[in-house]
């Protein structure tokens, strides 16, 4: 499937125990069935189905579709998801750093384009704020 599922946490709507919603804008995303279920398990069914998704956050569903089931699989989708986020931060860090380090440069007086450097910086600020270069 091509289609992206709705980003972000979900949350179970206050006034409405069996809705679960999007976390940020409280559109309905789903809702617990009725079908012969008390009304607790029916909150309860929310509930956990909202912790379900949140605690997949990060993980890509073709990741979670392929280690359905096993546990050792889920762990290892974890795993792979903190590695690659670990990834992200180096480079980010990288990128602060030698912008951080060219403005060191510039400002002791070494003949650079100031231009060229400041450009770097606000590049490497706007990234580690989760914006593009």
């Amino acid at each position: 499937m091509s289609a992206q599922h709705t980003q972000g946490l979900l949350a179970v709507n206050p006034t409405e125990l069996d809705q679960i919603t999007a976390a940020d804008t409280g559109k309905e995303i789903a809702r617990a069935t009725h079908f012969g279920h008390s009304v607790d398990t029916i909150i309860a069914n929310a509930r956990r189905l909202a912790a379900c998704w949140n605690a997949c956050d990060g993980i890509s569903t073709d990741d979670l579709d392929r280690y359905y089931g096993c546990q050792a699989g889920i762990d290892a989708a974890l795993e792979e998801a903190s590695l690659q986020y670990q990834l992200s931060v180096v480079v980010q860090r990288n990128e602060l750093l030698e912008a951080l380090e060219l403005d060191h440069l510039l400002l002791s007086g070494a003949n650079m384009n100031r231009s060229v450097v400041n450009k770097k910086v606000l590049s490497a600020i706007a990234k580690a704020k989760g914006g593009s270069a």
